[in-house]
Formats: structure tokens, sequence, C-alpha cells
């Protein structure tokens, strides 16, 4: 249905359009497959990225450690929604857009919080952007409000590091 109502729009804006529906759709079948069973956040993650990976798995190139931490309905939808904008803009700007370049993903649950720490090395320019759109809407705004946390962004120059940190339930 998008691609017929844009059919005569921009090819790279409408490949862009379709990640995001993409991703969308991906968040809504951990969604749906959370009430059946717990969604785990390695599942969300990798689920999330495997775009990004080698071979639709996350390569070398990202590296997910920490303990399994369980994720209920709606931060299992709001995390790979911004996982997705994350990767994608690494992708283009950002560490995995060098070969070099790679992506450390830290699960932390201690003290009755769960921190997510997404820790991007080798990033050729690490700036903040310009302007803020929908993809900084869905990394802290959204995601923060469905962990009931806070998300926090460095722009380091050894390369952004997302933090959201919430209570852990």
């Amino acid at each position: 249905m998008a691609r017929q109502t844009s059919r005569h729009a921009d090819p790279v804006r409408l490949a862009e359009v379709g990640a995001h529906m993409n991703a969308l759709r991906m968040a809504q079948a951990i969604l749906i497959q959370s009430e059946a069973r717990v969604a785990t956040m390695a599942d969300v993650v990798a689920s999330a990225l495997a775009p990004h990976g080698a071979d639709g798995a996350i390569g070398d190139c990202i590296r997910l450690s920490g303990p399994e931490i369980a994720l209920e309905g709606r931060r299992a939808h709001a995390l790979p929604l911004a996982l997705h904008e994350l990767a994608t803009n690494a992708a283009k700007y950002g560490a995995l857009s060098v070969e070099r370049g790679s992506v450390e993903i830290d699960r932390l649950s201690a003290g009755g919080y769960l921190d997510l720490v997404w820790r991007e090395h080798d990033d050729p320019v690490c700036a903040p952007p310009e302007r803020s759109g929908f993809g900084s809407f869905l990394i802290t705004r959204n995601l923060g409000a469905s962990f009931g946390g806070v998300v926090e962004l460095d722009f380091s120059a050894a390369g952004l590091i997302c933090r959201p940190r919430a209570p852990a339930f």
C-alpha cells in the first residue's frame, strides 16, 4: 500500500520508509509473540539488528553482552524501533559506516535498575544532529516513556553512546 501510494517518490526516501515499516513490523511481531512467551532483550536486539549484521545475523561489527533480561510488551515494542534507528544512523553516518567501526551493546541489571548501553567505536565524525526528527523522538522520548526512565545521548569524540536507564520490573 505504501509503495503504491508513493510510486512517484524519490527511491532513496522510499527505501527509508520501507526500512521504517519493516522495523515496525518486527516490533509488532515481537509484541504479539510476547503475549505467548516472554520476550528477551537478546531476542529483541538480535531481531532489530539482523539487517545490519553479516548474513542476517549479528556479526563481528555488533557485539552483545550482559545477562538475559525479560521485557514486557511495551518495552519489547519500543526497543526494536529505537535500535533500528540507532543502527540506521550508525550505518549512514556513524561507526557502521566504516570498515573498522563497531557497536557494543551491554545489558545491565543491578540495584533495581535496567541499563542498556549502545556504544559506537571508531565513529568517523560523532556530532549531535543539526535537527531533531522522528528518529530522535523514537530514541529518546518513545523509548524513555516506554521504559519509564530516561535516555541519555552522549556524542563523545570516540563515538555515540546511547543509554536508556529505567526501573527494572
